[in-house]
């Protein structure tokens, strides 16, 4: 498996993985290291091995150094010229790209004053009495021209920089790893590690499993060129993917008719493995967020980003009954503009906390110190429309209902299992506070109840038949064929 993150946290990853090695699949788990996890390797009880690579400059060019021993002469000065480049990237990058821009800066001028003049010229012999306009309209056409040039090369630069800087400290390295591993099979989390993917099987035979967790063209950060980049990829590739995975009916319908080239999808949903038993509040979220006994709990867990409606969510706390609080638990960029917007509430209703994110295996204890889960997402994009996160089994896996904008994959399992409320308007806070208000304390006992009896029935052991389903049907490449063949014999 590949997947663009430390993997400690993505319970998608590690719940397929777990399910995989337990029916018997030998199965690697090459990740990237960040500040959550920086262990090279290390190995679950279930006898996953996951592997995280560390994208550094320096790796690379102590591999450069290496070859430059082992290559010809010729080639030897480049390698270790290359290598002491990287070894001192940021300065190196930082002072190029200063002077590229600087030679670009005046270059521009001088490409625009000549292409202007030439044009002016040719214009005022042709117009009487245009002179004087022209010597007017030069400045300003040279001085716009360069501004725009700047720009365009400035995002080129931005775009071109990163790809270089992708394919050496991220592709490279994890083709190397599947190179030592030799797998049967290469699994794909999301659409940026497909390619490689797909690489290492045109060079070597094997099946490439597509696990797509959501609409990835349609996000809510996409700029445009990358939203063309990622149709073009997912389009250039389906041909390659033997298996087609992702988390519900409405994006595997919506994948599927996007590119034809794709299997038909195997719709794994993000449900919870099943629950050793009741989930009890022991008061560690409450006491973490330094709120009274008595104070009702609507919490939002997961990353703090756009079009959540975070925002939204601490503008409607005012609007709230007083014995309700807001706790945030999570991560992300918007937590800065979290708390300034924090600092504009009335002192009287300042009861929203910040949480630092919990530990998967302990998520659900945390959890179940709320009274209420929220979801108020809105609808900027397609992903958020069509979307399924974790926290729709997560929240009521701890036994507490949910609050949810009226989209359709989260309406129907709110209103279907009983599990919990709609928004009319997750863009008005006075919506939020209307829906809050209006619950009883026995609707909430109730929906308590239906919470227990849909993660009975709908966790991850009702869903990972059709994952194993999905790689019986994979036949062995050839190539591994052979190689079964020969240990047999």
């Amino acid at each position: 498996m590949i997947v663009l993150n430390s993997v400690t946290s993505d319970a998608r990853v590690l719940k397929e993985a777990n399910t995989l090695a337990g029916a018997g699949y030998r199965v690697t788990i090459i990740g990237i290291a960040d500040g959550r996890d920086g262990r090279p390797i290390n190995t679950l009880e279930s006898g996953v091995m996951i592997v995280r690579l560390h994208p550094s400059q320096r790796s690379l060019a102590l591999r450069l150094l290496v070859g430059a021993g082992r290559a010809h002469r010729r080639y030897a000065a480049a390698a270790v010229l290359a290598a002491l480049v990287l070894l001192r990237h940021e300065l190196l990058a930082s002072v190029a790209g200063v002077l590229l821009l600087a030679v670009v800066a005046a270059a521009l001028p001088l490409v625009a004053v000549i292409r202007t003049r030439r044009w002016l010229r040719s214009w005022c012999l042709r117009v009487p009495g245009a002179t004087r306009l022209a010597g007017f309209l030069r400045p300003v056409l040279i001085g716009l021209g360069t501004v725009v040039g700047l720009w365009a090369f400035r995002r080129w630069w931005r775009a071109a920089y990163n790809r270089v800087w992708h394919h050496l400290f991220i592709t490279r390295p994890v083709l190397h790893e599947l190179a030592k591993a030799r797998p049967e099979v290469v699994h794909c989390h999301d659409v940026r590690t497909l390619p490689m993917g797909c690489a290492y099987k045109r060079r070597h035979a094997c099946h490439v499993v597509y696990d797509s967790h959501e609409v990835a063209e349609h996000q809510q950060s996409l700029e445009p060129s990358e939203q063309v980049l990622t149709i073009t990829l997912q389009r250039r590739l389906s041909k390659d993917v033997s298996g087609f995975i992702t988390v519900n009916d409405r994006i595997a319908e919506y994948l599927n008719a996007a590119y034809p080239d794709l299997p038909r999808a195997t719709v794994l949903p993000n449900a919870t493995l099943p629950a050793a038993g009741p989930c009890h509040d022991d008061g560690r979220l409450r006491r973490a967020a330094g709120l009274p006994q008595g104070m009702k709990i609507l919490l939002f867990q997961g990353g703090f980003a756009r079009g959540r409606g975070l925002l939204t969510l601490i503008r409607a706390l005012p609007l709230l009954p007083d014995d309700w609080a807001i706790v945030l638990m999570g991560w992300g960029s918007m937590k800065e503009q979290l708390l300034t917007e924090c600092g504009a509430l009335p002192r009287h209703r300042d009861a929203v906390r910040f949480v630092p994110p919990a530990a998967h295996e302990e998520l659900r204890l945390w959890t179940a110190g709320a009274t209420l889960g929220i979801i108020p997402y809105q609808n900027t994009c397609l992903n958020h429309w069509f979307c399924s996160p974790n926290k729709l089994w997560e929240y009521p896996n701890a036994g507490v209902p949910i609050l949810v904008s009226a989209f359709p994959v989260m309406r129907q399992m709110a209103e279907t299992h009983g599990i919990g409320w709609l928004l009319d308007d997750p863009n008005d806070p006075a919506s939020i506070a209307r829906a809050v208000s209006s619950i009883s304390n026995a609707d909430l006992e109730t929906k308590r109840r239906n919470c227990h009896v849909f993660v009975a029935q709908h966790n991850w052991s009702h869903y990972k038949g059709r994952l194993l389903g999905l790689y019986a049907g994979l036949r062995p490449a050839p190539e591994h064929r052979d190689e079964a063949g020969a240990q047999a014999a």
